[in-house]
């Protein structure tokens, strides 16, 4: 916690925290991460990969948490995990829906899935039932 590497501080998410609290190291190390990153993008960047690192710990949330209400900007709508679950999301959805008995194609329209994916979901379906 007292390097001036970022990238030292980064893995303190991941040391012994004694009897200190996940969310008390957490703003901790993101004060450190805020006074050397040179940028908010830099910042950002830096608490990505603190989420990252957190999830060997199942504080990621806690880390994301504590980032808002530092008012660090995230943009999660390019993080790799965020579109994953959306996709898994719409999926799920799809799925709700063709049990429903909605038509492929409105299901296709509501959720912006292709036609395809729709029909390979409704195979899928079909073959645990």
């Amino acid at each position: 916690m007292q390097s001036q590497q970022p990238e030292e501080v980064l893995l303190a998410i991941i040391a012994d925290f004694g009897e200190e609290s996940s969310r008390l190291v957490t703003q901790k190390i993101l004060r450190k991460l805020k006074e050397l990153s040179g940028s908010e993008a830099e910042l950002s960047r830096r608490v990505k990969q603190l989420s990252r690192l957190g999830t060997l710990r199942n504080i990621s949330t806690v880390i994301i948490q504590e980032a808002l209400a530092m008012a660090i900007t995230l943009d999660k709508t390019k993080d790799g995990l965020y579109l994953l679950g959306k996709e898994e999301e719409k999926e799920e959805i799809a799925l709700n829906l063709l049990k429903e008995g909605l038509a492929e194609e409105v299901i296709s329209r509501v959720t912006g899935l292709s036609l395809r994916e729709v029909s390979q979901l409704k195979q899928r379906l079909s073959g645990k039932q």
